[in-house]
């Protein structure tokens, strides 16, 4: 069931802030809510300061793409297979009081063959482009 959720949650991303992440709450105290926030799966952005800061325009706003397969069908006969291509992106930009917000931007996914899934993934490649038009480096 934890499986399902998980990819269940990271579908509905796509288009929407799911997460799998819970909290039971009849047994719920601060220090369970309190490791649940500063959880890095936890969909709530992050804020936080360097202590030195970085120099101009440095992390003004940055994106990383996390980037991932699972191999879902093969055929015996064959060396050809299907696999599933995930990622997400977490955000990261300086906020104009000098701190620096961390937060989950989004998730994306498709079916690739052996080949494609090296030499060209669409999803992957329009993601990067979306993003460079948004600014993000």
């Amino acid at each position: 069931m934890r499986s399902l959720f998980a990819v269940l949650s990271h579908l509905l991303n796509e288009k929407h802030r799911v997460n799998s992440q819970g909290f039971c709450i009849r047994d719920i105290n601060q220090y369970k809510v309190r490791n649940g926030l500063s959880s890095l799966y936890s969909i709530l952005p992050k804020k936080f300061k360097f202590n030195t800061p970085p120099t101009e325009h440095q992390l003004d706003k940055l994106a990383i793409i996390v980037v991932s397969s699972r191999e879902s069908d093969r055929s015996r006969s064959s060396d050809y297979k299907i696999a599933n291509l995930m990622g997400e992106v977490v955000g990261v930009q300086r906020q104009s009081d000098g701190t620096i917000r961390l937060y989950m931007s989004g998730t994306f996914s498709d079916n690739y063959g052996s080949q494609e899934i090296h030499n060209h993934p669409d999803v992957l490649i329009d993601e990067v482009n979306k993003l460079y038009q948004l600014g993000y480096r």
